[in-house]
């Protein structure tokens, strides 16, 4: 196939890429690729597998982390390229920050870019890429996220780059931005109704809804607690959190803060759950400790929180999340990326056919 070549000029980034779209991909089929051409010479072959048809698969696994870097993501890139090439696993999804390269200078840092993704290609290149934009993604209007980071576009307005959803086995996606206004009418939040409200008819098919943003909606870090855990996240609850109940959404997943922890089933700040099975209230996860250059922040509220169910214990480590999703069961897996082993983990359940 032959590719369409493209540059920009933010961060002083002079090279080129390249873009391909691959027509006529089959449901779940299995199928191999290698980039480059006579001139230059030619990649490995690498594998790829289409996602499925919608209710056809009954499993999906998939990779998550969020916040990473080039200073400390060396364990998160190997854990997670490992993974990746067992082939259980079909797609990651990052929940922003991709980079970091707005911490190397103001204008001369498109290298930085270039240097995480060399580092990602291993996993990058075998499953999808999903992500969605973090506050250090902003520099130059998003030029390297815009340029770099090419995700479907399913609306029409001016933020339509930034927002998305898709079925992949049992779970319907759904991924928005967190540095655009996603406000009570807006055009974010109008997507991210309509999009609910359409999901409703076809749970049968995909039983769990996995939204994902940069920001937290819940959160305990010590640290940002005034202005991350209060302020903003209660504005932001103000705007989604009605929605997430109205529309049974199991999970909303998250970085920024550069931490593992995550909820017990809450609504308006109230436990309104006490356990993970057939569970009406949303679960909040904070998965934002892949490794950047700003390191890791191990401190979180003490106290009792009654809507907190775990904070990582992993100090300064990094950290990954694998999810496995069939029809009944949802489990998160938190790794520690320095020594490759299982920090936490739960699962969320349902009954068959229970919203």
């Amino acid at each position: 196939m032959q590719a369409t070549s493209y540059s920009y000029s933010a961060g002083n980034f002079s090279n080129t890429l390249l873009r391909v779209t691959m027509a006529g991909l089959q449901y779940d089929g299995a199928y191999f690729y290698r980039v480059g051409g006579p001139a230059l010479g030619w990649s490995d072959v690498i594998p790829y597998r289409h996602k499925p048809k919608p209710g056809t698969e009954d499993t999906v696994k998939f990779l998550s982390y969020g916040d990473a870097g080039i200073a400390w993501s060396d364990g998160t890139n190997d854990y997670v390229s490992k993974d990746a090439a067992t082939g259980e696993y079909s797609l990651l999804v990052n929940v922003g920050d991709i980079s970091y390269a707005n911490d190397y200078g103001a204008t001369n840092n498109s290298w930085v870019n270039d240097e995480f993704f060399r580092r990602a290609q291993p996993y990058a290149s075998r499953v999808p890429y999903m992500t969605a934009p973090g506050n250090h993604d902003s520099q130059f209007d998003f030029a390297a996220y815009l340029n770099r980071s090419v995700m479907p576009e399913q609306g029409t307005g001016p933020l339509s780059r930034f927002y998305y959803s898709f079925d992949w086995g049992p779970v319907h996606f759904l991924s928005f931005s967190t540095e655009h206004t996603f406000e009570t009418g807006g055009e974010q939040w109008q997507f991210i109704k309509d999009d609910l409200e359409r999901t409703a008819s076809r749970r049968h098919i995909t039983p769990w809804v996995v939204v994902w943003g940069h920001r937290p909606l819940y959160c305990t870090d010590l640290i940002t607690w005034e202005s991350r855990c209060v302020e903003e996240a209660t504005q932001y609850r103000e705007w989604l959190e009605g929605l997430f109940h109205q529309y049974h959404v199991d999970a909303y997943l998250c970085g920024h803060n550069h931490q593992l922890e995550y909820t017990k089933p809450v609504f308006n700040e109230t436990e309104i759950d006490d356990s993970y099975h057939n569970a009406q209230g949303t679960v909040y996860i904070v998965n934002g400790a892949a490794g950047d250059k700003e390191g890791i922040d191990p401190t979180f509220m003490p106290g009792n929180i009654p809507w907190r169910e775990w904070t990582s214990s992993l100090s300064l480590h990094t950290a990954y999340t694998r999810v496995t999703a069939n029809q009944t069961a949802l489990t998160w897996e938190f790794m520690d990326s320095d020594t490759g082993k299982l920090a936490k983990s739960f699962t969320m359940s349902k009954d068959a056919g229970l919203v």
